[in-house]
C-alpha cells in the first residue's frame, strides 16, 4: 500500500499539506472577488441612481408637507383677529422661502430629466409667488376694513339715543310732529339702525358677504324713517355726521370683500395648481424611483448569479483538491490504524514501514520506536509480577492476624460502653426527678405566694369593711335619734291641734250666742275644728311611723355590731392564715433549693457519663477503622496477588518481536 501514497504526501510537512486546499480556494476567490469588482461599478451607478430618486421622493413628500403647512397657515390667518395677521404671514413667507429652498436643492432646471418635471416646477414657483402677492392684498384690504370701521366710523349708540331724547323734547314743544307718531317711527327706527349695525359688524368680523340684502333692508328702512324726520335739526345733524359715515363704511367694505372674494377665488386657483404640480411632481419621483429601483435589483441579481457561479467554480476545484488529497492521508492513516489494531490485539510484531521526512512518516517511526519499547517493558514486567505475587500472599497472612486482635479490642471497648450508657441513664432519670421535684416545689411556692396575697387582701377587705360598718352603725344611731327628735315633734302637733279643736269648740259656742252676727264665726270655727281633726288623724299615723323607723334602727343597730364582730373574727383567722403561708414558703423555699442542687449534680453526673461513652464510641470507631483498613488490606493484598497473576497471565498474551 505504500507504493500508492505518493512521495510528496510524506516529504511536504503537515502544514503546506494542510494550506494547500485553503491555499488553491483562496487563489479561485480571489478570482471571483476580481470579477465581481468588475461588475460592482454598474450596481454603484444604480445604487447612486436609486439614492437621488428616494432624495427627490423625500424632498417631493417635504414640498407637500411644507404647501400643506403654508394653506393651513392661511386658514388660521384669515380665521384670526387682523392684528394677530403678521405672525402667520411671516411663517407663511418663512414656508414659501423653505419650498424654494428645496426646490433649489432638489430640483434645479438643470438636473431634472424630464421636460414635464421643468414645466411643474416653473408653474409652482410662480404661482406660489402670485398667491403670497394675493395674500399681502387680501390682508391689505382686511386691514383697511378694520382700520375704516374701527378709526374711521363714529359711534351709533350714542348719537341716537341723544338724537331721539332731543326729538321727543322738539314733539313736546312743537306742534308739527305728534309724540305718538315719533314713538312709533323712533321704536321702528332704532330697531332696523339695531338690526343694521349687527350685520354690518357680522360682516366685518367674518370678512364674509353675508345677508347683505337683509342688512340693505334694514339700512334703506332706517334711512327713510331719518328722511321723514329730517325737519327736525337733531335728526338731520345725527344723519349727517353718523348715519351717512356708516353708509361709507358699509359701501367700502362691501367694495373690499368683493375685491377680496375675486382675490381668494385666483388664490385658491394658484393653490390648486401649486397642489396640481407637486402632486405631479410627487407621482414622477415615485415612477423614476420605482425605476432606478428595478434597474438596480435587476444588476444586484447578475450580479449574484455571476458571484454564485464563480462560488461553485472554486468550491468544485477546492472540494476536488481537497478529496485527492485527503484520499492519501487516509493510506497513510490506515497503515496506522492497522499497526494499531494489531497492538490492540496484542500483537506487537506488524509495522507501517513508512518513509519520509514529514509529520506522518515520523509519528509512524515513533510508533515503531514505542512499540520496540513496549515489548521490552512487557518482558520485565512479567518477571516483576510474579514476585509481587509471592510478596502478596505474605502479606494476607499476617492482615489477618492483626484482624483477630482487633476485633477482641472492639468487643472490650463495647461491654465499658454498655456500662457507661447504663449510669448516663441512671443519671438523667435522677436529673429529671429532680427538675420533677423542683417545678413541683416552685409551683407550691408560687402557689404560696398567691395565697399570701389572697389572704393580704382578705385582711384588707374585713378592714375596709370594719371601718364600714362602723360608719353604718353609727348613721344607724344617728337615725334612731332623728326618729325620737320627729316624735317629740308630732307630739307638739298633737297637743296643738287639740288645743285649736278646744278654741274652735269656744269660737262656735260664742258663735251660737251671737246670733246671726256671728253666723260666719261659726263656719270659720267649724273648719278649724275640722282642720284640727285631720291634723290630729295625721299626728296620729306619723307617730305610728316613726315607732316603725325606730324599731327598725334597733334591729339595724344590733345585726350591724353582729356583722362587726363577725368581721374581727375573719380579720384574726385572716392573720393566722397569713402566719401559715409564711412558714409554708420558708420549707417549699427550701425543699425548691435542695432539688435544684440534687438537679444540677445529676446533670453533671450525667454529663461526664455522656463524656466517657463519647470518648469509648471514638476509641469503638478507631478501632472498628483499624479492623476495617486490617480487612481493606488483607483484601487489597489478596487482590494485589490476583492482579499480579493475572499480570503475568496477560503479559504472556503478548506476541513479542524476536
Amino acid at each position: 500500500m505504500t507504493k500508492n501514497i505518493p512521495k510528496w504526501v510524506t516529504t511536504l510537512s503537515l502544514k503546506s499539506l494542510l494550506l494547500l486546499p485553503l491555499t488553491l480556494t483562496l487563489t479561485l476567490f480571489a478570482g471571483v472577488l476580481v470579477l465581481m469588482y468588475m461588475n460592482l461599478d454598474h450596481v454603484q451607478n444604480q445604487s447612486d441612481i436609486v439614492t437621488q430618486q428616494v432624495e427627490r421622493s423625500e424632498a417631493a413628500a417635504k414640498l407637500d408637507e411644507s404647501w400643506a403647512n403654508v394653506r393651513i397657515l392661511t386658514r388660521d390667518m384669515f380665521s384670526g383677529d387682523v392684528n394677530s395677521m403678521s405672525e402667520p404671514m411671516e411663517k407663511i413667507d418663512s414656508e414659501i422661502q423653505n419650498i424654494n429652498a428645496i426646490i433649489e436643492q432638489s430640483f434645479s432646471l438643470a438636473t431634472l430629466d424630464t421636460q414635464q418635471e421643468r414645466i411643474a416646477i416653473t408653474q409652482i414657483t410662480q404661482s406660489m409667488a402670485a398667491y403670497k402677492d394675493l395674500l399681502e392684498q387680501s390682508s391689505d384690504n382686511y386691514q383697511k376694513i378694520y382700520d375704516l370701521w374701527w378709526l374711521e366710523t363714529p359711534q351709533m349708540w350714542k348719537p341716537l339715543f341723544y338724537m331721539v331724547n332731543k326729538v321727543d323734547e322738539y314733539a313736546e314743544n312743537n306742534d308739527d310732529l305728534e309724540t305718538f307718531t315719533w314713538t312709533v317711527e323712533g321704536q321702528k327706527l332704532v330697531n332696523n339702525l339695531d338690526y343694521f349695525y349687527s350685520r354690518l359688524s357680522q360682516i366685518i368680523s367674518m370678512h364674509q358677504l353675508v345677508d347683505v340684502d337683509l342688512m340693505k333692508m334694514f339700512h334703506t328702512n332706517a334711512e327713510k324713517t331719518l328722511t321723514q324726520f329730517n325737519y327736525v335739526p337733531a335728526v338731520s345733524d345725527f344723519k349727517a355726521f353718523t348715519f351717512d359715515e356708516f353708509t361709507k363704511t358699509m359701501n367700502s367694505a362691501i367694495e373690499l370683500l368683493q375685491q377680496d372674494a375675486q382675490t381668494e377665488l385666483r388664490r385658491l386657483d394658484y393653490a390648486a395648481n401649486v397642489r396640481e404640480q407637486i402632486d405631479t411632481i410627487v407621482e414622477i419621483s415615485l415612477e423614476h424611483r420605482h425605476a432606478a429601483t428595478t434597474a438596480s435589483n435587476t444588476a444586484i441579481e447578475q450580479l449574484r448569479l455571476i458571484q454564485i457561479a464563480a462560488w461553485l467554480f472554486a468550491a468544485t476545484v477546492a472540494t476536488i483538491m481537497t478529496l485527492y488529497l485527503a484520499q492519501h492521508i487516509l493510506n497513510i492513516f490506515k497503515l496506522l490504524s492497522a499497526s494499531l489494531s494489531a497492538m490492540s490485539k496484542k500483537d506487537l510484531s506488524v509495522h507501517s514501514q513508512i518513509k519520509g521526512r514529514n509529520e506522518f512518516a515520523k509519528l509512524a517511526q515513533d510508533m515503531e520506536a514505542s512499540i520496540l519499547t513496549m515489548s521490552k517493558v512487557i518482558n520485565e514486567v512479567r518477571d516483576q509480577s510474579n514476585e509481587v505475587s509471592s510478596s502478596s500472599t505474605q502479606l494476607a497472612a499476617v492482615m489477618t492476624e492483626a484482624s483477630a486482635n482487633a476485633e477482641q479490642q472492639s468487643s472490650q471497648v463495647d461491654q465499658i460502653a454498655t456500662a457507661v450508657t447504663e449510669m448516663s441513664t441512671s443519671s438523667s432519670v435522677v436529673a429529671k426527678t429532680a427538675k420533677h421535684t423542683e417545678s413541683n416545689a416552685s409551683s407550691a411556692l408560687e402557689a404560696c405566694y398567691d395565697g399570701h396575697e389572697i389572704v393580704e387582701q382578705n385582711k384588707r377587705y374585713a378592714e375596709v369593711l370594719t371601718s364600714e360598718l362602723n360608719e353604718t352603725a353609727e348613721v344607724v344611731e344617728e337615725l334612731k335619734q332623728r326618729c325620737h327628735s320627729i316624735g317629740e315633734v308630732a307630739g307638739v302637733i298633737n297637743s296643738i291641734s287639740e288645743q285649736t279643736n278646744l278654741l274652735a269648740l269656744n269660737a262656735a259656742i260664742e258663735a251660737a250666742r251671737a246670733g246671726e252676727y256671728g253666723r260666719g264665726f261659726a263656719v270659720v270655727a267649724d273648719e278649724v275644728r275640722a282642720l284640727a281633726a285631720k291634723t290630729q288623724q295625721s299626728t296620729g299615723r306619723i307617730q305610728n311611723i316613726i315607732s316603725e323607723l325606730q324599731e327598725n334602727s334597733d334591729l339595724a343597730q344590733g345585726r350591724v355590731n353582729s356583722c362587726l364582730k363577725r368581721v374581727v373574727t375573719v380579720h384574726q383567722s385572716s392573720q393566722e392564715a397569713v402566719d401559715k403561708l409564711v412558714s409554708i414558703q420558708s420549707s417549699v423555699s427550701g425543699i425548691n433549693n435542695s432539688a435544684a442542687e440534687m438537679s444540677v449534680a445529676a446533670e453533671q453526673q450525667a454529663h461526664a457519663a455522656e463524656e466517657i461513652s463519647s470518648s469509648l464510641n471514638g476509641i469503638k470507631d478507631v478501632i472498628e477503622q483499624n479492623v476495617t483498613g486490617i480487612a481493606q488490606s488483607s483484601q487489597a493484598s489478596s487482590f494485589l496477588s490476583e492482579l499480579a497473576e493475572n499480570q503475568s497471565r496477560m503479559l504472556r498474551e503478548f506476541k513479542l518481536q524476536r
